[in-house]
């Protein structure tokens, strides 16, 4: 019996030897080093260009809703009323979001090298 006692109290011991100090918990910070200067400039200089696009896109897309609006939202009225301006403001939109996706790090949509659906420029 005096065996197996001393077998059980070494290895509670053993198990108590074990444990850590949980109240002394800490958490990794970043060197005080870490410059992330460059980082901050990168977003927002592209937060400021696609602000900027989408701003332009949706000033065409409420331009091209008025003019749709005056012609009841009849395509073909809306097109013999306002082919220029309808033009421009498709160039207008189509040249913006262009602009955001190249200077996006999206991958290529397959519609960007198609030609026909393509506004002419």
């Amino acid at each position: 019996m005096r065996p197996l006692l001393l077998a059980l109290v070494a290895a509670t011991m053993t198990l108590a030897a074990c444990g850590g100090d949980d109240s002394a918990k800490t958490t990794p910070t970043p060197a005080a080093s870490t410059d992330l200067s460059a980082i901050k400039t990168y977003l927002l200089d592209h937060t400021q260009r696609l602000s900027r696009d989408v701003a332009t896109m949706k000033d065409g897309a409420q331009q091209y809703h008025d003019l749709a609006e005056q012609s009841s939202f009849d395509t073909r009225k809306l097109l013999a009323d306002h082919r220029p301006e309808v033009a421009r403001l498709l160039r207008t939109s189509y040249r913006s979001l262009k602009a955001g996706l190249e200077t996006s790090d999206l991958p290529d949509p397959a519609w960007r090298t198609s030609s026909a659906a393509r506004p002419s420029a």
